[in-house]
């Protein structure tokens, strides 16, 4: 239909569902993994007028060892988070 769908935290920390679980839930009433998960990342950041992956934007990453739209049951464990171009976590091993 046109609409853009993006995952929103906007609830009281206590009281949101985490960002997966909405994209899970997202995906279970229909719709494409890929719009889903894009509604949490770079669909959201258009969507806010942030810039995407453009030369002198702000390097944020959430980067998966898998293709996160085949494995939706993970995407809360990514194998490394990048923000404003530093690595703030990364997975063992």
């Amino acid at each position: 239909m046109g609409a853009t769908v993006t995952v929103g935290t906007d609830g009281r920390p206590a009281r949101r569902p985490p960002v997966d679980r909405m994209v899970r839930a997202r995906v279970a009433a229909g719709v494409h993994p890929h719009v889903a998960l894009g509604g949490a990342s770079w669909t959201a950041r258009d969507h806010l007028g942030l810039p995407g992956l453009v030369p002198g934007a702000p390097a944020d990453a959430v980067v998966y060892p898998d293709d996160p739209r085949q494995h939706l049951d993970r995407p809360d464990r990514p194998g490394a988070v990048v923000l404003r171009g530093r690595l703030v976590r990364a997975a063992p091993g």
